[in-house]
């Protein structure tokens, strides 16, 4: 599970070895938990799937590779103003675009943005220690 405090709508997320790894970011605004699809980790109750969400982000062959935080960042912002407060089954998917795009590597998140219940497991999960 992954813990981002977003401000503004765009969590600042540190540094990490993990896209999933739990972060904590500047700000203290309500929590936007994130659960990888292979996620183990207890989840609060969902009381609504607000919206299937994707986005990709692009690198040219001599750019740095696509990181999953960079992508993660964009569906996490797109979920929130959909009034959500939550992704789970969070997923990636590392490719390359055909040979006339300017895109070498494609790297695809997707993921289901959610509204959790506001009830006392999320507050405990939203107060974990990192």
């Amino acid at each position: 599970m992954r813990k981002i405090m977003c401000v503004a709508g765009i969590a600042a997320v540190m540094g990490g070895t993990s896209a999933l790894a739990a972060q904590d970011a500047v700000g203290g605004a309500a929590p936007m938990l994130v659960f990888a699809a292979n996620d183990s980790a207890p989840r609060p109750k969902i009381r609504t799937a607000v919206a299937a969400l994707e986005d990709h982000v692009c690198r040219a062959a001599w750019e740095t590779p696509a990181a999953e935080d960079t992508a993660l960042k964009v569906v996490e912002a797109r979920a929130q103003r959909l009034g959500a407060n939550g992704l789970v089954e969070v997923r990636y998917e590392r490719g390359h675009a055909d040979q006339k795009s300017p895109c070498w590597e494609k790297l695809t998140v997707r993921a289901t943005a959610v509204v959790f219940d506001d009830t006392p497991a999320l507050a405990q999960a939203a107060s974990q220690p990192q």
